[in-house]
């Protein structure tokens, strides 16, 4: 979920400028929004950061490992390199850090079918950690991803995603070393304020409930 700087007033109470860039996770002093902290509280992630010289707070699901935009990566290399605020959900998910040079197996559900793919972190003469998903040893599944984005792989160039609402999202499973593969193709829609709204009302009403019990 994204909230632009328009809708922030309506949803946090404040600007969006005035929250600092960076990662959140309930625990910095810095945050005094309530809904960021009972969201954190939930497990869910939040960042601040730029989009197109606009501040945008973006909030992800507990369990997120990749969600990103299609770009020429994920068709023609058939995998994506995960940001570094995921790389504790990679942790987590394989059950420690993967060394350099190293890679683990992980199991993809996909459509109700299971692929054995892989996450590895580069070796890399560089300070931090390079962990990368692919997906390029199995052809059955390669050719499921691109014929989903059959639409947007002529518009894709090195520095030029899909446009419109085409994501890659990987979510890690219940179940150890196994991840869930979603796949959209500009039948969801990054939410407007008022959709925010109503979920987070959604969310108290829910964990209110739950406290009650």
């Amino acid at each position: 979920m994204k909230i632009k700087g328009k809708d922030a007033p309506t949803i946090l109470n404040r600007e969006i400028d005035d929250l600092p860039d960076g990662m959140f996770n309930g625990q910095e002093s810095s945050i005094n929004s309530p809904i960021l902290s009972h969201l954190a509280s939930a497990g869910y992630y939040a960042q601040v950061a730029s989009e197109h010289r606009e501040k945008v707070l973006e909030i992800w699901v507990p369990g997120l490992i990749v969600f990103k935009q299609v770009d020429w990566s994920i068709i023609h290399y058939n995998g994506t390199t995960i940001q570094q605020q995921f790389h504790e959900q990679v942790d987590k998910l394989v059950g420690g850090h993967i060394q350099r040079g190293d890679r683990v197996e992980v199991k993809v559900n996909f459509n109700g079918n299971q692929y054995n793919k892989f996450i590895r972190n580069v070796d890399r003469d560089v300070a931090t950690d390079t962990y990368q998903f692919f997906y390029s040893n199995d052809a059955h599944l390669v050719k499921k991803v691109s014929s989903f984005f059959e639409g947007q792989i002529s518009q894709l160039g090195p520095y030029k995603p899909a446009t419109g609402h085409s994501y890659f999202e990987l979510l890690a499973a219940e179940e150890p070393q196994i991840v869930n593969l979603n796949l959209y193709n500009n039948q969801m829609d990054l939410a407007t304020g008022i959709q925010f709204e109503q979920y987070v009302r959604a969310f108290f009403t829910i964990t209110a409930s739950l406290k009650g019990d």
